[in-house]
């Protein structure tokens, strides 16, 4: 038995320094990659939240903009600075207004909201009040109005990724 026991070798110590040494590397390999991966993930969800943002606000103003028989840029009828206001009268006789307004968000951005109402006879009742987007940019958000096209550009901001659009819309003719 004190032969078997003789013969038996352990790791000498370079051995056991060389196996730690390859450990280590594998080990600091394994952490770099981690951290790239969740970056990388953090910055591709805020870059797919600014192109959300910026897709809403493009299907909203377009769906409102066919409609619209009227557009402005900001009505001076109303005490609000607004983005774009649409007004149309269905075909049945009804009359919608939609008003897209910037707001104070946090970090200098702004919120778009779009307010949605109806004509009752004697005055415009909300019905809805929507917010399309949390991170526009109020230096780049623009509209315009040349009494054929109206042009919308508009950039979203989160994080440090963004995204930008520019829409063309042709409302519908007023006869």
């Amino acid at each position: 038995m004190n032969k078997i026991l003789r013969d038996r070798k352990g790791l000498s110590l370079i051995e056991l320094l060389v196996a730690l040494a390859i450990s280590s590397v594998l080990l600091a390999a394994i952490s770099t990659a981690t951290v790239q991966l969740i970056t990388f993930s953090k910055g591709n969800a805020n870059r797919m939240t600014a192109i959300g943002q910026v897709q809403n606000v493009g299907f909203w103003v377009k769906r409102d903009a066919v409609m619209a028989q009227q557009v402005m840029l900001d009505d001076p009828q109303t005490p609000v600075s607004e983005f774009i206001a649409l007004q149309w009268t269905d075909w049945d006789g009804g009359s919608h207004r939609v008003a897209y307004t910037l707001e104070d968000a946090p970090e200098g951005l702004k919120e778009l909201r779009r307010d949605y109402f109806t004509f009752d006879g004697g005055d415009w009742v909300l019905q809805a009040t929507t917010f399309l987007a949390r991170s526009i940019d109020p230096a780049e958000a623009t509209s315009s109005w040349d009494g054929k096209v109206l042009s919308v550009h508009i950039v979203a901001q989160v994080g440090q990724e963004t995204a930008a659009r520019t829409y063309e819309i042709v409302p519908r003719p007023l006869s």
